[in-house]
């Protein structure tokens, strides 16, 4: 997780994170510029370091200061579920995790109203993006921290385990206790006992023979099922990888815009010194022409 400098009052940073994103250059640098101004070159230097937050972690940062009750009742249902996870037959653990997932799609909506709202158009990846930074928080509490904050830097990867993800299946009971269960005591009168259901009639040799053809094709349609999970499973990590690849690349292109950005705004504070420069120097030959015309 990318941490905010942490000599940088939270106050100082809400100029960055709630900009839209195309201006977080210009903010990070005018904040710098004003911390260099103000002696703490230091704090300054890792201003400089921050990056431009994605759109998905700028929507957040905009729902959690416009909207933080959003936040506040998704993290407040983050830890009702992980309570009931540790403690789950003190709880209703199914209800806790539907309101868990409810929360979740809730600040998804909001997010994705902030950006449309804006005037952007959704990309593809931005309700994954979201959802897995909002499990990350669920689960992190720094994470879940810098949300509350509005001063998300990065999308968050989703933990290993999903919080609310699924419920344990319950346990079967064990063999002894089904016999305890079902055995007759001592003292159950015969007419108490039920009458043995007659045998079932042996099969046939072509009986067996069709269930064991069943039984092969069943196997065959099994394998062709897992096959075609496999493929699938194949298929949707070569997706990942190339949207992957799509979104490093566009992330270097935005660190070289951002770049050029830096040297053009570089130069256009140079370009304005040497016209006030130039500006001065016209002053003064305007002077020494009116004063050698006055001695005329």
């Amino acid at each position: 997780m990318t941490e905010a400098p942490r000599l940088v009052a939270v106050s100082s940073l809400d100029a960055l994170y709630t900009a839209p994103p195309e201006e977080f250059v210009a903010a990070r640098n005018a904040l710098a510029k004003e911390l260099k101004a103000a002696g703490d070159k230091g704090t300054a230097a890792e201003v400089t370091k921050l990056r431009r937050p994605p759109v998905s972690a700028w929507a957040l940062n905009q729902v959690a200061r416009e909207e933080p009750d959003e936040i506040a009742t998704l993290l407040d249902a983050a830890a009702a579920l992980a309570a009931a996870l540790a403690d789950p037959a003190g709880s209703d653990l199914r209800a806790t995790q539907r309101s868990f997932r409810a929360t979740i799609e809730s600040v998804v909506k909001a997010a994705q109203q902030v950006v449309t709202g804006s005037g952007r158009t959704l990309s593809a990846t931005f309700q994954q993006a979201v959802q897995a930074t909002l499990q990350a928080a669920a689960v992190d509490p720094d994470i879940a921290a810098t949300l509350r904050a509005g001063i998300l830097a990065e999308d968050e990867p989703a933990p290993g385990f999903l919080i609310g993800a699924g419920t344990p299946a319950p346990r079967a009971p064990k063999a002894e206790e089904a016999v305890a269960v079902k055995a007759p005591t001592k003292r159950a009168s015969l007419r108490s006992v039920p009458t043995p259901e007659p045998a079932a009639p042996k099969p046939t040799a072509a009986e067996r023979a069709a269930e064991r053809a069943a039984a092969k094709e069943r196997a065959r349609a099994g394998a062709r099922e897992r096959e075609a999970e496999r493929e699938a499973e194949r298929r949707r990590r070569a997706r990942l990888a190339e949207l992957r690849t799509e979104a490093q690349r566009l992330e270097r292109r935005a660190d070289r815009l951002d770049v050029a950005a830096e040297k053009a705004e570089q130069a256009a504070v140079d370009a304005r010194s040497e016209a006030a420069d130039a500006r001065a120097e016209v002053d003064a030959i305007l002077a020494a022409l009116e004063a050698a015309e006055a001695e005329g």
